[in-house]
């Protein structure tokens, strides 16, 4: 699933608002976030 489609479904305008609403409520990024959880998955789909 790619940030924007996630931003979307979450009610931001762009995935740039989200990130940043992201970061603040987590204190990562949401890259750095799936990385920690989940680091075979790829930064974006394919």
């Amino acid at each position: 699933m790619t940030l924007d489609h996630v931003a979307e479904r979450r009610g931001h305008d762009t995935a740039s608002s989200f990130s940043k609403a992201f970061k603040r409520a987590y204190g990562v990024s949401p890259a750095t976030y799936r990385r920690k959880i989940d680091p075979i998955a790829p930064a974006t789909p394919p």
